[in-house]
C-alpha cells in the first residue's frame, strides 16, 4: 500500500526462461518460509497476474531441526497487481 510505504529487497536467483515483473505480499512468503525454515525454494512464475508455485528443493528437503519437509509439499502464492 502506498499509504503504508514501499519496500524493495533484492535475492540471488538461479533461473531459467524469460523475465517477468511480479509482486507478492511480503508477508505472505516469509510465513511460508518461516515454516519451511530451508535456505532453498523453487519458485515457478509464468505472467505477473498468475499464481506462483513454491517448493523446497529437494537438496534443502530438512528443516533446522532435522524435521523432513514432505517432497509433495507445495505452496499457491497469489501475487498482486503492480500499479
Amino acid at each position: 500500500s502506498q499509504m503504508v510505504g514501499n519496500a524493495y529487497e533484492e535475492i540471488d536467483i538461479a533461473r531459467t526462461g524469460e523475465d517477468v515483473q511480479i509482486a507478492f505480499n511480503a508477508k505472505y512468503l516469509l510465513d511460508v518460509l518461516g515454516v519451511l525454515d530451508i535456505e532453498a525454494v523453487h519458485l515457478e512464475i509464468t505472467e505477473g497476474l498468475k499464481p506462483g508455485l513454491l517448493r523446497p528443493l529437494p537438496s534443502a528437503s530438512t528443516e533446522a531441526g532435522g524435521e523432513p519437509v514432505p517432497p509433495d509439499y507445495l505452496c499457491v502464492l497469489m501475487p498482486m497487481q503492480i500499479v
